[in-house]
């Protein structure tokens, strides 16, 4: 707490509420639009030797628990009212006396005084003349006689000053800060930024910036289950180097972090599995090209279908030794292939789930996407004589699969085989590393079938081998960017 200059003028007990008019959320810095710096926190903060000084000047008539202090300024307004003075001895006054007393502060205007009402709660507050001092303000003297000064010190009292990097949950919210979306696997995560040099919270509890530094401040107004997920949602603020992780679970109110005088650009990052999205802490700018699917406006998912081989082709150069024609009088190969294909673009794929031959997980590198291409094959190729068929049973290969995107031919950082079992279809999964923000790809790929059956002496083969193009191209929706 500063040193009071002279001494503080006060009660017994204070309590503030500088209504003009009701209690509303003016700030004390400004009653009734004269600059008193901080007047409730100074009010707040009456030294118990004033009080003591106050209760020891000899017999004397009580001011009633009720009675009131104004803040008058230079033309004679009251500039704020009901604050509670609890007894206050004032030697030799009567009950009804009024008084009023300099106020004396490094930022208060000319003229600025304290009045004291002699009367009860309901008393209205007196005139004084510009400047004036009514009644005995002058002649307050201690026990000893000697002249007691009553100029009151408004200087607020020290504030408790931030701590460079030591985020802080805040005391109050703030407005107009700077939007920032990020987007997350898990969701969006909507922050609120704002920089400021100046003191913040409530006048009982304001809080300083490192001397000659700054706060950025930090709300989170939307944060979904990312927070709660495998994969935790992290906030950080960084400057010059250094990285201050947030508490995520305080950002619904807000969390402060008091920066050094000369500290440089402040970026806030959101950080999930690994990457840290960075935004600009005084605009809301993104900063470089992490996660660029998230961002590029075009649409995820997209399917087509394979070239279909339809029933009623014969392979020919497959008719047994002695066939010298086609069709149901002949013995050969009657195919029927078909299959689909579905391209899935994100920027990050999870850890596979357990069984999975995927390996490839985590973040797509700066201003690429993973391109998931799954082709679901499905073999139904049988041997034709006389009109009746034996089927056989499918496995399934897949060759070269290649995924052509602005030009450029990309190779799968991974291609797996999952065969048909338990009712599930056959699925080639080749995963693509492949540029963000284009809506168009070709694929190219071949899948091989070899079919088998158990021996037999029935003359049929027990094995045969087919390889089919699974081609497509994809137009993705959605505006880029």
């Amino acid at each position: 707490m500063r040193q009071v200059r002279n001494a503080t003028i006060a009660a017994a007990s204070v309590v503030t509420c500088f209504a003009f008019v009701a209690c509303t959320s003016e700030s004390p810095k400004q009653l009734g639009g004269q600059d008193v710096t901080d007047l409730a926190g100074s009010l707040d903060y009456i030294s118990a030797r004033w009080r003591a000084t106050l209760a020891g000047l000899g017999p004397s008539a009580n001011l009633p628990a009720g009675a009131r202090c104004y803040v008058e300024g230079a033309g004679g307004q009251a500039l704020g009212s009901s604050v509670i003075c609890g007894p206050v001895r004032l030697a030799g006054d009567g009950e009804t006396t009024w008084q009023s007393h300099a106020v004396v502060g490094s930022n208060t205007p000319a003229g600025v005084r304290l009045v004291l009402a002699g009367g009860d709660a309901n008393s209205a507050a007196p005139t004084f003349r510009p400047g004036a001092d009514v009644g005995r303000s002058s002649n307050f003297v201690d026990a000893d006689g000697v002249p007691v000064p009553l100029d009151l010190n408004l200087d607020p009292p020290a504030l408790d000053q931030a701590a460079p990097d030591d985020p802080q949950p805040m005391a109050e919210t703030f407005a107009d800060g700077t939007p920032i979306t990020v987007r997350t696997p898990s969701g969006p995560v909507s922050l609120s930024v704002a920089l400021t040099p100046d003191d913040i919270g409530p006048a009982s509890q304001q809080l300083a910036p490192p001397t000659k530094g700054s706060f950025v401040l930090v709300a989170g107004t939307d944060l979904p289950d990312a927070a709660a997920d495998d994969a935790d949602v992290s906030v950080v603020v960084s400057h010059d180097g250094k990285s201050v992780t947030l508490p995520v679970d305080q950002l619904a109110g807000g969390v402060s972090v008091g920066l050094a005088k000369g500290s440089g650009p402040v970026t806030i990052g959101v950080g999930y599995d690994g990457l840290v999205q960075r935004f600009d802490a005084t605009n809301g700018r993104r900063l470089g090209n992490p996660a660029a699917s998230l961002y590029d406006g075009i649409g995820d998912t997209i399917a087509a279908s394979c070239p279909a081989v339809e029933p009623g082709t014969v392979d020919a150069s497959t008719v047994s030794a002695g066939d010298t024609k086609t069709g149901s009088a002949a013995g050969g190969w009657e195919q029927r292939f078909h299959c689909d294909v579905v391209v899935n673009r994100s920027s990050y794929l999870p850890a596979p789930p357990n069984g999975s031959p995927r390996t490839v997980q985590g973040w797509a590198g700066e201003g690429q996407t993973w391109a998931v291409v799954s082709i679901e094959a499905d073999e139904q190729t049988a041997w034709v004589r006389d009109g009746k068929l034996t089927q056989f049973t499918p496995t399934y290969f897949s060759f070269g699969t290649r995924l052509r995107v602005d030009g450029v031919e990309h190779a799968p950082r991974q291609l797996y085989v999952e065969q048909a079992d338990k009712g599930n279809p056959a699925r080639v999964t080749a995963i693509f590393q492949v540029p963000a923000g284009q809506r168009s790809m070709a694929l190219s790929s071949f899948v091989t079938t070899n079919l088998t059956r158990p021996a037999s002496t029935d003359g049929i083969p027990t094995s045969g081998a087919f390889t089919y193009p699974a081609d497509a191209t994809f137009t993705f929706g959605g505006a880029i960017g």
